[in-house]
């Protein structure tokens, strides 16, 4: 086995599974499965049955429905601290089987966010020949932030962003945000 795949591999083992959540269409939590209890818990909802989905899920879940691309972070109580919690939250439609039903339901995947890497950035830039911007986007992700996030910190356009992060992603021979982190580690 190569280096690579070895290291991938090491990706996955460590990588936690997702919560999942299933609402309908009025927001009321139909099926959550362990993960996605725990993950609920830690943000402040420890009764799905009682949970209220925030406006920025509501929002997401339209965004889903409408066939729109869906991602979303949500962060705990207790911003900057070390036992904070960052989710990143993504959304699908559901729909009965057979085909040109509408969808009824939809599902959210829920991942809970490291905040906090310990990463060497000096090292990382020698390393990959990254832009002074490269670096401050590298950062901003290393820290959990969202696309949006990140281009509100950096006074950027979202559509920036992702082309910075394309390029990131391709300098470092990585295919997702968390690959990136792992191998910076």
């Amino acid at each position: 086995m190569n280096q690579a795949h070895t290291d991938l591999s090491d990706i996955v083992r460590r990588r936690a599974a997702p919560g999942i959540l299933v609402v309908d269409l009025g927001g009321r939590v139909v099926f959550a499965n362990e993960p996605a209890l725990a993950t609920l818990a830690a943000l402040g909802f420890p009764d799905p049955d009682a949970w209220t989905p925030p406006g920025e899920v509501v929002q997401l879940c339209r965004r889903a429905l409408e066939g729109q691309a869906t991602a979303l972070t949500l962060q705990a109580e207790g911003i900057g601290r070390e036992d904070s919690l960052s989710c990143a939250l993504r959304a699908f439609p559901l729909a009965p089987p057979g085909g040109g039903a509408s969808p009824t339901h939809v599902m959210i995947l829920l991942e809970g966010v490291v905040a906090k890497h310990q990463v060497d950035l000096e090292k990382a830039r020698r390393a990959f020949d990254l832009s002074r911007r490269e670096l401050e986007v590298l950062n901003l992700i290393n820290l959990g932030c969202s696309n949006k996030k990140i281009a509100d910190q950096l006074y950027l356009s979202e559509y920036t962003i992702k082309d910075h992060i394309k390029s990131l992603m391709k300098k470092l021979g990585v295919s997702s945000r968390s690959e990136a982190v792992a191998l910076l580690r």
